[in-house]
């Protein structure tokens, strides 16, 4: 039997104790260390997998740095010291999370603290944590996973109530403030000076177009997460798109196994995974190739061409599903197939770009250039002096 079924027959009760059991050595010391009480202007930005402060972290972070909050961070480094960990979490006023953090779900969290989740992605794509119920890696409806949040910012009124499902929450505490990592890309000067920059660090000519392949990965976490290498053969596709064309491979930060290329004939190629931030790359490319990532809905504020390469949909739509009809979300061509795929990338700039006026509202609602705003405003409560 495998542990999708075991967890189905676990009692709801039985499994919120084994998970608590399972993070005993952390809520130990969590309990010490939370009877120094807490402090106030303590904030801590709290990350396992991160390696640097990026992404809405980054943002947020710059407006408040010069505030009077004693700010902390902890990233993937610092969590070789669990110890260190719970001793600031215990005693921090706001707690901030950007991803899944599984050891946070079962503290015993005070009455006056804030665990306040800033979700990576924008929009509201692949269906996540409660609003898998049944499908294979999920959790079950008792877990205590994601239930603890204080606060949830989201990039639009139109998916409140996707984030409320998925995290098992009242929607009252889910708040269509906007993405801060969003700001940037109504930031003219910005958009244009990170592009010529960005190009010019990669070699891209003024006269090539740059084609950005960001697909999500496979598989139910970042342990098991990969991107099937034959979904694409990248020489392949070098050659039949010729040497006009730039493509940039940036797969998903859990996937340690790259697409192999030879640079060979053709289109030059070059790994960007170095970028664990996308959004750069995103003013950089001319057209973006992609799947089921969040990334359509940031690319979609620049009204730039995009193809949809889901060899797999069938089968993807199985296991993990999306919350609305995947019509909803393919403003682009298409294509299932590697034959069809260099032929829709260099027609791509000639197609017609969809009105995405209703799209950018139902899913990019709040997300105007003051995002980061908000949240210090609303979510920190006027704390920031």
């Amino acid at each position: 039997m495998d542990i999708g079924a075991l967890k189905r027959l676990c009692p709801p009760a039985l499994f919120r104790a084994l998970q608590r059991f399972s993070n005993r050595s952390n809520i130990s010391i969590f309990k010490r260390c939370s009877q120094k009480g807490i402090n106030a202007r303590k904030l801590v930005f709290l990350s396992p997998t991160r390696d640097s402060l990026s992404g809405n972290f980054w943002f947020i972070y710059e407006a408040i740095k010069d505030s009077d909050f004693e700010i902390v961070v902890l990233l993937e480094e610092d969590h070789r010291d669990m110890g260190r960990v719970m001793r600031h979490v215990a005693t921090a006023q706001y707690i901030l999370a950007d991803d899944y953090v599984r050891y946070m779900y079962t503290l015993p969290l005070g009455d006056k603290q804030k665990f306040i989740q800033v979700w990576h992605s924008t929009g509201a794509l692949k269906r996540m944590g409660f609003s898998r119920i049944g499908r294979e890696g999920s959790t079950i409806q008792g877990s205590l996973t994601h239930r603890n949040y204080t606060d949830v910012i989201v990039s639009a009124e139109g998916v409140v109530d996707n984030f409320a499902e998925a995290f098992g929450i009242e929607r009252s505490k889910v708040h269509p403030y906007g993405v801060p990592r969003t700001d940037i890309f109504f930031d003219e000067a910005y958009k244009k000076q990170t592009r010529e920059d960005l190009r010019a660090r990669l070699q891209v000519e003024p006269d090539e177009k740059l084609v950005l392949f960001a697909p999500t990965y496979r598989g139910n976490d970042v342990h098991g997460a990969f991107y099937p290498q034959e979904f694409l053969n990248v020489d392949a596709l070098a050659r039949a798109l010729g040497s006009g064309y730039v493509i940039a491979l940036k797969l998903h930060p859990f996937i340690k196994e790259q697409l192999p290329f030879s640079n060979g004939e053709g289109a030059r190629v070059i790994d960007v995974g170095e970028y664990r931030e996308i959004n750069d790359l995103l003013l950089a490319a001319d057209i973006l190739v992609t799947d089921y990532s969040s990334v359509i809905f940031e690319y979609a504020l620049l009204s730039k061409p995009v193809v949809f390469y889901a060899p797999d949909m069938g089968d993807y739509e199985n296991k993990r599903d999306f919350f609305y009809d995947y019509s909803e979300y393919a403003y682009g061509p298409l294509v299932l197939n590697q034959d069809e795929l260099a032929q829709s990338i260099m027609s791509a700039e000639t197609i017609k770009m969809l009105d995405l006026t209703a799209f950018k509202e139902k899913f990019l609602g709040a997300c105007d250039g003051r995002s980061t705003q908000r949240f210090v405003e609303n979510v920190l409560v006027n704390e920031v002096k």
